[in-house]
């Protein structure tokens, strides 16, 4: 017999062996092959021995089982994987060197975890992958390639790694041909949230101030690109000495593409500042992102974009004192003529106001609530969709001021999803106004929607109906009552009635089963709800069914209660109850597809 076929002999399981004698055989193999196929087949062999005999004979092996198949998975993908993978890092092809780079981080993030893998695994395994690429003198893209794995690794890496090896090869990459320079200059800021402080002062700071006076404009972009992450790795006092006039270089660079990059990270610059370290020159540059000449200034038609996207990370920094600074360029925002511009500052107007407080969002940001609530669909989306969370922040007055504009937001015809946005929201308005209010404005908003034609809209407000139940509940009983007579009146089946408006009525009763009184509920809701369970149409019939677990398990609860008033309801419930869902269950009722 050849070697070869010794070597597959010896591959080969036993499949004449039960379970039990294919583990005490191969579990202590040499070969990985065998190991692997014993963690994979493990599941199967409980099942062919049985309960007992997996109880007692199977599971003892199954801690040093579990062991030895993560061992020698991870045997496998360093002895058998790992290489193949190292030698596409190397491949003509573009896109075959980059699904390597990526299949190599994914295995470094692997070996790094413990407590099989680790620092050493990497070092032993991982870093000659890098090195290899780094000192490869006769292709460029292999070395930019291994700037980019190591600020993919990183974060893996942790920082004496990184400190004793992406650090030294990050130096000497500095040093390389311009499109090596960019992919390091690039890469910095991350390499400088993985090492400690000191290093970054040392060795990263006085290589990103040299790198962003590169003679190559690509290179000077990517040090634009990475800015915001360094300035968030390094001391206060070095974010402003050496950062600040970095950036002021950067927004005034001969090249279009160095200044665009910078404006386009000013705002995100300015956020990582502390309130008072922001000086007056930086958030001069920001407001002057709005100037009728920065697009052909700068030379980037989206200048005055970036400025609206990153309006409220300014704002949250530089706090609700200094908003003078920046007013008159929040004004000529809101009033650009581009709706794209606009859109953001409609998203953020309730953090804006949050950070202004009362009195400032009332004398200043009011004015452009109202504007915005004028809008394209695509801007006025963002108030409303957060129109409770603004209203919040403004006086009783002033909500009370605005509440017919709220109110008007439900009659929209064309967008239902504006309907659908108030939905949600009636439970918080309803915080947000006196109980009369509620009672008078909106709950025939919440009818209303109850019978939207959209079942989205519909779903929405049976949500909110237990909410503001609660909150007029809080005035008197009269207003309760009406609007729980309201409701109930959804259970009706008079000929003339939708069945929607039915299960309407039992959808609202899953809704508010823990917003109401349990006796309140058995007493008001419950009858209508079991009459119901009888309905000649199946989809109502089918909404009982759905919600029966919710009501049963609060019934269930009621008969242990202490009070012999709440055990006789909740008994009697449970034994009307029980009829209706012997109907249901001889008629089949369940959900529709």
């Amino acid at each position: 017999m050849t070697a070869s076929g010794n070597q597959e002999e010896d591959l080969e399981i036993d499949d004449t062996l039960g379970a039990l004698e294919k583990i005490r055989r191969y579990i202590n193999s040499d070969l990985i092959l065998h190991r692997l196929y014993l963690v994979r087949e493990l599941s199967e062999y409980a099942k062919e021995v049985g309960y007992e005999d997996t109880v007692s004979q199977l599971l003892p092996y199954l801690k040093e089982i579990q062991r030895e198949g993560k061992e020698a998975a991870l045997d496998t993908v360093v002895q058998a994987l790992l290489p193949i993978v190292a030698h596409f890092t190397r491949d003509v092809n573009s896109q075959v060197r980059l699904s390597s780079t990526e299949s190599v981080v994914s295995i470094a993030s692997a070996l790094a975890k413990p407590p099989l893998g680790g620092p050493q695994l990497l070092s032993e395994h991982i870093f000659p992958i890098i090195t290899t690429l780094g000192k490869d003198t006769t292709q460029e893209e292999y070395r930019v390639e291994a700037a980019q794995l190591v600020h993919h690794l990183a974060p893996i890496m942790g920082p004496e790694l990184c400190v004793e090896f992406a650090l030294p090869l990050l130096l000497k990459l500095s040093e390389d041909t311009f499109r090596v320079r960019k992919a390091v200059a690039g890469r910095i800021g991350n390499i400088a949230q993985a090492v400690p402080k000191e290093v970054i002062s040392r060795e990263l700071v006085p290589l990103f101030v040299k790198m962003a006076d590169d003679e190559i404009w690509g290179v000077r972009k990517a040090c634009a690109e990475s800015l915001v992450a360094l300035s968030e790795s390094i001391t206060a006092e070095e974010r402003a000495s050496k950062l600040i006039p970095i950036f002021e270089k950067l927004v005034d660079d001969t090249s279009r593409w160095v200044r665009s990059a910078a404006f386009q990270n000013l705002g995100r610059f300015i956020a990582t500042f502390e309130g008072r370290a922001v000086t007056p020159e930086l958030l001069q540059l920001y407001n002057g992102m709005v100037a009728p000449t920065a697009a052909t200034k700068y030379g980037d038609a989206e200048i005055v974009n970036y400025c609206a996207f990153d309006f409220p990370a300014v704002i949250y920094t530089i706090g609700r004192d200094r908003w003078g600074e920046v007013k008159a360029t929040y004004e000529a925002l809101v009033k650009d003529l581009q709706w794209k511009v606009r859109r953001p500052l409609a998203h953020a107007l309730h953090e804006v106001a949050a950070i202004l407080g009362q009195e400032l969002t009332e004398k200043d940001l009011c004015p452009f609530f109202e504007l915005f609530m004028k809008d394209l669909d695509e801007v006025k989306v963002g108030v409303v969709k957060h129109i409770s969370e603004f209203l919040s922040v403004l006086s009783e007055a002033s909500r009370e001021k605005y509440l017919p504009l709220v109110c008007d937001i439900t009659n929209e015809t064309s967008n239902w999803r504006f309907r659908k946005l108030m939905a949600r929201q009636l439970g918080k308005l309803s915080a947000l106004y006196s109980a009369p209010v509620v009672n008078k404005h909106l709950v025939p908003i919440s009818l209303q929607l109850c019978q939207d034609a959209v079942s989205g809209v519909r779903k929405a407000a049976y949500m909110s109906v237990g909410p503001l139940m609660r909150r007029v509940a809080e005035g008197d009983q009269r207003m309760r009552d009406e609007y729980v007579e309201q409701i109930v009146a959804f259970a009706s089946t008079f000929p003339d009635t939708s069945y929607l408006d039915r299960q309407m009525y039992v959808n609202i009763c899953g809704a508010i089963v823990d917003d109401v009184s349990p006796e309140y509920f058995v007493e008001t809701f419950l009858p209508h709800l079991f009459a119901l369970a009888i309905d000649k149409v199946p989809n109502v019939r089918v909404a009982v069914s759905q919600g029966r677990k919710d009501v049963g398990d609060m019934l269930a609860k009621l008969t242990q209660d202490r009070d012999r008033d709440v055990r006789y309801y909740a008994t009697s419930a449970i034994h009307a109850e029980q009829p209706q869902a012997q109907k249901l269950e001889e008629e089949g009722a369940v959900p529709q597809p």
